[in-house]
This record gives C-alpha cells, sequence and structure tokens, in this order.
C-alpha cells in the first residue's frame, strides 16, 4: 500500500503538483459535500432552532414530525429534496388507520415545514403540498347534564366573587 502511494506521489510531483496540497484540497473538497448534503434531520433542527422555539407547541410539533411516531421518521436520514409526494402521502395513510385525527394535525404540521424549507430555499417545492386531510373530523357537540349543571351551581357558590357570581351568569 505504501509502495503504491509513493508510486502515486512520484507521478503528481513529476507534474508539478505537490502531493499534501493534493491532499489537503481533496479534503476541502469532501467536506464541503458533506456540508452540502444535508438530512432532513439536520433540517428539523434548524427549524426548530429558527420557527418552533417561538411556538407554545413547538415541541408538540417537534415530536409530530419526527417523535417516535411521528409523520416524518422514515425519511430522517434523507435530504429533503428526494421525499416525493407518493411516500408522504403512503406514511399517512398508515398514520390514519390508528389515528386519523392525529394524522390530520401530523399532516398540518409537515405542510407547514415543507413550506418553511421552499421559503428558506433548501427544497424546490413542498412535497406535502396539496395531499388532502386524510380523515374527517368530528365536530363534538356535548352539553352538561341536569346532574353537572347542579354540581357547577354548588361549586360557583364556593368560588366566591367575582368568579362565582360569573359562573353562574354563564
Amino acid at each position: 500500500h505504501a509502495r503504491q502511494k509513493a508510486i502515486e506521489w512520484k507521478a503528481l510531483i513529476r507534474r508539478g503538483i505537490d502531493p499534501a496540497e493534493e491532499i489537503a484540497r481533496i479534503r476541502l473538497e469532501e467536506e464541503s459535500a458533506r456540508q452540502n448534503r444535508r438530512t432532513l434531520s439536520d433540517i428539523l433542527d434548524q427549524y426548530e432552532r429558527e420557527k418552533l422555539v417561538n411556538l407554545r407547541r413547538g415541541s408538540a410539533t417537534r415530536r409530530a414530525l419526527d417523535g417516535r411516531c411521528g409523520l416524518l421518521v422514515t425519511f430522517l436520514d434523507r435530504e429533503p429534496s428526494t421525499i416525493t409526494r407518493a411516500e408522504v402521502r403512503a406514511v399517512l395513510r398508515e398514520r390514519v388507520v390508528a389515528s386519523p385525527v392525529s394524522a390530520n394535525r401530523q399532516l398540518a404540521y409537515a405542510n407547514a415545514f415543507f413550506n418553511w424549507c421552499v421559503r428558506e430555499e433548501i427544497i424546490p417545492e413542498n412535497p406535502a403540498r396539496s395531499i388532502a386531510k386524510p380523515a374527517q373530523e368530528k365536530s363534538r357537540n356535548r352539553h352538561h347534564s341536569i346532574e353537572e349543571l347542579k354540581e357547577i351551581w354548588a361549586a360557583a357558590e364556593d368560588l366566591g366573587y367575582p368568579f362565582g357570581p360569573w359562573l353562574r351568569l354563564a
């Protein structure tokens, strides 16, 4: 191995190239290539530092994206530009079986994340764009029973002024 390396270096010297400078140049190119190849995990870290830190539910959003059951957890070691709409849709179909409302939220968070990536010129287009919500959400209409209203009325008396009378008025 050493002899082969010496032969290569002699050939470089004959061509007028300093082997030490050539090695430094190659290392610099490799480092530059590594820095240019950013994984989705790296981009999510940047997103958290720049955007999610300012949101009240930023940590929950991050978990929905790359947590144990996150929508993008299978893509963390890939470059964001290689993720396709079909792949996002396939993962979303799996999520909707277990938790339909959570799948809707994860899609919304992923859509916001990829829109941010487009604005930051990290990726050319949003792979989650125009994917319809996978599940219909049901609005809940619940009213207190008479027994519950009696308990609320009694508890409001214990609260005292100003909240007790306000709760009774409500």
